[in-house]
């Protein structure tokens, strides 16, 4: 490129764009119009289309030895540079400011949308998708979270490869929470009704929402607050909307009321898992030995476990691909009895430790299909399936296994420290991020202590780390 573009700036009460040259080195600056008389995005627009007219020029002076103008522009006066645009830049119609918008790829000619009559169907330059039945208007409200929600499609997309990105059960909550605000607030307005008014009254009605249908903790609030502050900030971060001045503040923040933790009693969670059997009497042993989830189980990978020394090293899945360089590896000393029925049920398959026996596919099952998502949680269904068998009524899930070891542990004052790191958390104190490192050797006396406290493992049977 001939020249490089910049951002618009205000001088003097005039919006004001600078372009430098390569060869000459010095600034052009443009003016397009008086603050509060010419909004941003006209100015923005007719800019634009200037910068694409003089890097055309510039490129044809090239070809041709000539050498390129040092400045298209004096800064003297903002009128004649006003004046030198075509066409002459008037307010949309009714006060409206419609937002920018191009083909995905540039057209000959320029021309800023909001001076069109006619908004023009048009995806966000660089994005790759929008919609799948085809371009998308980001003129109104459902374009422009059809818009969003293409960018979060990606990012499942870059999750699956292991590149950061968030889970389709994540985009899910997401795309459920947006349409909700989409639906109350209207698809067909205008992006201008995305407001500070807008968002105090979808506020205010989730709350009232909460309070007759749902627990009216708060959790209801929060989860759909937070995906639609998301969709305003993308608007804003994309010049499509003015940031909404209550965005962020405490107004649209929920008092959440904490839900009372679950835990299993100890003879109880023991006397279940001997009971169980099969790949889920494993999977709950992984969850009180290590920690795990259902997803964690269902990702255990075979290089994973050391099978030699009987110990298990990973990351969390919920937070290995973050960008936070903080999630710890850690490594988990199993039990006797784990280790056996992890050997007793470990499958062929080559990235799966275990495996749906009746299937052989994976455990949890996540998909994203178009917009929507396909999830399985086969070692749930099993465990139900059990506690019905067994005629056992019981309000916890197995989620509950990983918190009743993680407060048995925190209860614990000699190996307190290691219930955030036994769930494989990333440290929270400035001394456990950067000074004191979690003692492997004292790690492995709290698992031995954990084992013998549920008595899977006897005091004699306790063995030192290899």
């Amino acid at each position: 490129m001939a020249g490089r573009m910049s951002k618009l700036s205000v001088v003097n009460g005039y919006w004001r764009a600078k372009r430098k040259n390569r060869q000459t080195g010095k600034h052009d600056y443009f003016y397009y119009g008086k603050v509060g008389e010419t909004s941003k995005r006209e100015a923005m627009a007719a800019w634009l289309a200037k910068f694409a007219e003089l890097e055309r020029a510039d490129l044809d002076r090239e070809r041709e030895g000539q050498i390129v103008p040092s400045a298209w522009l004096k800064p003297k006066t903002w009128a004649k540079a006003l004046a030198a645009v075509k066409p002459p830049l008037t307010p949309a119609p009714s006060g409206e400011h419609r937002p920018l918008c191009f083909n995905s790829s540039p057209p000959s000619k320029w021309e800023p949308a909001s001076l069109q009559p006619d908004v023009v169907p048009c995806r966000p330059m660089g994005q790759e998708e929008v919609q799948q039945d085809g371009p998308c208007d980001l003129s109104t409200i459902n374009g422009a979270m059809a818009a969003f929600l293409a960018t979060k499609r990606q990012e499942v997309k870059d999750g699956e490869k292991g590149k950061g990105g968030i889970a389709p059960k994540r985009y899910s909550n997401i795309a459920t929470a947006v349409k909700r605000f989409v639906g109350w607030l209207g698809g067909e307005k205008p992006l201008v009704a995305i407001n500070s008014m807008a968002l105090q009254g979808f506020f205010q009605w989730l709350k009232s929402e909460d309070e007759a249908n749902y627990s009216d903790s708060g959790q209801f609030v929060r989860n759909n607050m937070q995906p639609v502050n998301q969709f305003v900030r993308y608007l804003w971060e994309s010049e499509l909307i003015e940031m909404p001045r209550v965005l962020g503040s405490k107004s649209l923040t929920a008092q959440v009321t904490e839900p009372v933790i679950k835990l299993f009693d100890r003879d109880e969670l023991k006397d279940l898992i001997d009971r169980a059997d099969g790949v889920v009497k494993a999977a709950m042993l992984l969850m009180v030995n290590c920690g795990m989830t259902q997803q964690d189980v269902s990702d255990l990978h075979p290089d994973e476990v050391d099978w030699e020394n009987g110990c298990v090293v990973r990351k969390r899945s919920k937070t290995r691909n973050k960008k936070n360089g903080n999630v710890p590896t850690v490594r988990y000393k199993l039990w006797p009895v784990t280790l056996a029925l992890l050997n007793k049920y470990r499958s062929d398959n080559p990235d799966h430790v275990l495996v749906n026996p009746r299937t052989g596919g994976t455990l949890i099952r996540s998909v994203l299909n178009g917009e929507n998502v396909g999830h399985t949680d086969t070692l749930a269904k099993f465990y139900n399936s059990m506690l019905k068998r067994l005629g056992i009524v019981k309000d916890c899930t197995l989620k509950n296994i990983r918190k009743t070891s993680s407060s048995l542990i925190g209860n614990n004052p000699k190996y307190a420290r290691y219930a955030e790191y036994f769930l494989g958390e990333s440290p929270r104190t400035i001394t456990d991020k950067h000074y004191v490192a979690p003692s492997p050797e004292q790690f492995d006396e709290c698992l031995d202590w954990l084992g013998q406290t549920y008595g899977f493992i006897g005091p004699s049977k306790a063995k030192r780390r290899p």
